[in-house]
Parts: structure tokens; C-alpha cells; sequence
């Protein structure tokens, strides 16, 4: 019975340890796509404002839009990926 016990608890061990490993690196590939959406994001945002060094079309309505949009998804995901408000990445 006791060897019964020992086969089971060593088996779901194993699994666990499987599952916890894998469910790691899918986490980590993850976190490093969003990096690199953040940072794709962030370049095009920071072209586009050196495209229009006189804020001609970010202050125009339509393509204005489109400057504020890219700012609020930059806004959004700054304390996702790093962990702190928007305006302590500011100062950095």
C-alpha cells in the first residue's frame, strides 16, 4: 500500500513539475512578444512625430486620431511591461 502511495505521489510530481516548467516558458515567450510589440509601437510612434516635425497631421483630425491612438496604446501597455506608472517611465 505504502509503495502504492510512493509510485502515485512521485508520478504526480513529475506531471507537476512538467506542467509548471511549461507553463514557464510559454510565459516568458510571452512577455517577450509583448516587449516587442511595446517596442514597435513605441518606434513607429516616435517616426511619425519625427515625420511631422511641425505637427502638421497630428494636430489634423484624422491623422491626428491615429498620433493619439498609438500614444494611448503606449500609455496602456508602459505599466504592464514594466510594472510602474506612466508618468515614473516618463522621468526615466
Amino acid at each position: 500500500m505504502l509503495t502504492i502511495l510512493l509510485v502515485i505521489f512521485c508520478l504526480s510530481g513529475c506531471v507537476l513539475g512538467y506542467t509548471t516548467y511549461n507553463l514557464l516558458r510559454k510565459n516568458e515567450a510571452y512577455e517577450t512578444e509583448l516587449e516587442e510589440i511595446y517596442t514597435r509601437i513605441s518606434i513607429t510612434l516616435h517616426t511619425m512625430r519625427a515625420i511631422d516635425e511641425r505637427k502638421m497631421f497630428e494636430t489634423d483630425d484624422e491623422v491626428g486620431a491615429v498620433f493619439h491612438q498609438l500614444s494611448d496604446v503606449l500609455s496602456t501597455l508602459r505599466p504592464i511591461i514594466y510594472g510602474i506608472p506612466d508618468e515614473e517611465t516618463e522621468k526615466n
